[in-house]
């Protein structure tokens, strides 16, 4: 059996090619920690400390925590990118992550300050066949990002003053409008959001909305609501499509 004693608080847990990803703040002498756990499980963890450069803050950090993460592979090699609170994205090597080992990573991008990140997934454009990085935000729009810009980012500077961003690929980040408590890709068509109801904030709902546009247009006054008005991104086929599925 596994136990995370040490652990103070766990922020997010994924899983990648049979292991276990789980991130958060431990009592040790660096506080912020990854795990990596064989799955199917076993009594092998690997456990390394981190930290990074914090543009807003102005220095290194070893206390924030990795709030959301995810895993992904360029030119044969597999770095695990994660978004920390106020909201800077972060690379770092996977083969660096061995157990005993403090890592320092590399920050790509300040996407802005005093904010924190809700959820990071990717997902494929159907107008170029790109594959993006989704990063929602808890109070500004979400973040776009190519994920073929990930891997070959340079490394935003260190040891420099305050930089409230956004900066390095934040510079290239494209906004949406997306506000969800949480948002998970369903199919390549279409997303699935829990979402506080515009009007009433006290109510989730359940939603679908379609990617690339990530918004559902019924909640706003748009033109494009009433009937015979104008249809630029064809939402009426996709919305056709959702209800007879």
């Amino acid at each position: 059996m596994i136990s995370l004693k040490s652990s103070k608080r766990s922020e997010d847990v994924k899983y990648y090619k049979g292991e276990v990803f789980v991130t958060g703040v431990s009592n040790q002498r660096f506080a912020s920690t990854l795990y990596r756990i064989p799955y199917p499980f076993n009594k092998e963890m690997a456990t390394s400390t981190v930290e990074i450069w914090h543009p807003v803050h102005g220095e290194f950090e070893t206390r924030a925590p990795i709030i959301r993460h995810l895993v992904k592979e360029a030119n044969g090699e597999a770095h695990l990118y994660a978004v920390y609170g106020c909201t800077p994205l972060v690379r770092f090597p996977l083969a660096s992550l061995k157990d005993g080992a403090h890592v320092r990573g590399d920050v790509i991008g300040e996407l802005g300050y005093g904010s924190n990140p809700l959820d990071m997934l990717t997902f494929t454009s159907p107008f170029d066949q790109k594959e993006y990085l989704l990063v929602t935000i808890d109070v500004r729009s979400a973040s776009q990002i190519a994920v073929a810009d990930l891997a070959s980012a340079p490394t935003e500077p260190t040891g420099v003053p305050i930089d409230f961003g956004p900066g390095g690929l934040g510079r290239t980040q494209r906004n949406l409008p997306i506000k969800a408590e949480h948002i998970a890709v369903l199919n390549p068509k279409w997303a699935v959001v829990i979402q506080r109801h515009p009007k009433t904030s006290y109510r989730l709902d359940l939603s679908t909305i379609m990617i690339p546009y990530f918004f559902e247009r019924k909640d706003g006054m748009s033109e494009m609501n009433w009937p015979g008005g104008p249809d630029p991104f064809q939402y009426r086929p996709h919305v056709h499509e959702l209800d007879h599925m």
